[in-house]
């Protein structure tokens, strides 16, 4: 049976920044975002929370 992935993740698209570029993307979504901890980040990362309209730019 085939994984089902989450779709309001972003795992796929941060896996596909240089390593070296890793922490700057990071920050810059994080500061974008309004996210402002490391658990918080990984929510989104793994799509456990659902962006709501009024967030997505």
């Amino acid at each position: 049976m085939a994984s089902r992935r989450n779709k309001n993740s972003f795992q796929k698209g941060i896996g596909q920044v240089k390593k070296n570029d890793l922490l700057k993307v990071k920050q810059s979504i994080m500061k974008v975002t309004g996210i402002t901890s490391k658990a918080s980040w990984y929510n989104r990362l793994y799509g456990k929370i659902i962006p709501n309209n009024h967030r997505a730019m």
